[in-house]
């Protein structure tokens, strides 16, 4: 017989033992937990539970319990805005909630004042673990806001996208769910998709505080003020390169103070000595008129 695979060791597991599994898990791992419970509060919501049993009377004939089963049929899907898995029967106006806008960076962000020894700014990484430093195009909010546009879910076809079918309350068993193929996607397949692979030499400019390229670093691509950084060049600059150049012009700086300051000294030490000579020129004058009008005295 040909080796089964986990989700079918798992489907035809009984219910008491999934229990104590999910129990054991959720115990440990505080993630699966709060997962398995936004999973379940999300079922319930768009599916009304049950009617309570109310007490049969005599003339009524007595009916077995139905069980709890939650009434969705269709595939799960992953959305394209919001990246939520859904049912398409639960599909509704105002359930996905999203930014139709492009995140970019906002430079007042209190995080981006040290990060030039990190790296990179504009990077998905970035985005992704440090929403706060970025903002939406759409209506100007913090990365980390919630959506401003509510719509219904739409399918993402280069998402991997699950398609099972969920058991009915009356006939199907647990054994009998047919499943498909699962298509996943990698982040370095998507960013030879989308042309990525120059992100790795990506550098940030020291004018206008940009990530760029260098097979995408032209003139005209940089926008700057030009009385902050003395620099006649109209494209990126490396940061390593302009410290460089930056530190070659305080050494001059420095180096024509220090000329300036011994040109001074040289200066004052010249004049000093023109003062003592006129000073004791002016001494020996008066001596010699002195003696002069001694020796004219009878």
């Amino acid at each position: 017989m040909a080796s089964s695979s986990p989700l079918d060791y798992i489907l035809r597991a009984p219910e008491k033992h999934l229990r104590a599994a999910l129990r054991a898990l959720c115990t440990k791992d505080e993630e699966v937990r709060d997962r398995l419970v936004k999973y379940l509060r999300y079922i319930e919501a768009h599916n009304p539970a049950v009617q309570q049993n109310t007490r049969p009377s005599a003339s009524i004939p007595v009916q077995a319990p139905v069980p709890r089963i939650p009434q969705i049929s269709g595939d799960v899907y992953s959305c394209l805005h919001c990246k939520v898995k859904y049912f398409d029967s639960l599909n509704k106006l105002g359930v996905c909630c999203y930014h139709p806008g492009d995140l970019e960076i906002n430079k007042a962000a209190s995080l981006w004042v040290d990060w030039y020894q990190k790296g990179a700014w504009d990077t998905p990484e970035n985005k992704r673990d440090y929403p706060e430093g970025f903002t939406y195009t759409c209506c100007k909010k913090g990365g980390d806001q919630p959506g401003c546009k509510e719509d219904q879910h739409h399918r993402d076809t280069d998402v991997a996208v699950i398609t099972t079918k969920l058991p009915s309350a009356s006939k199907t068993s647990a054994h009998s769910m047919p499943l498909k193929t699962i298509k996943l996607e990698t982040q370095s397949n998507k960013r030879k998709r989308q042309g990525g692979d120059d992100m790795c030499d990506v550098r940030v400019c020291e004018r206008c505080k940009s990530t760029f390229s260098e097979k995408k670093n032209i003139n005209g691509v940089c926008q700057w003020h030009p009385q902050e950084l003395e620099l006649d060049e109209d494209s990126h600059v490396c940061l390593k390169k302009w410290r460089k150049k930056s530190r070659k012009k305080k050494k001059k700086k420095k180096k024509k103070k220090k000329k300036k300051k011994k040109k001074k000294k040289k200066k004052k030490k010249k004049k000093k000595k023109k003062k003592k000579k006129k000073r004791k020129s002016k001494k020996k004058r008066t001596r010699v008129i002195m003696r002069n009008n001694q020796e004219e005295r009878p």
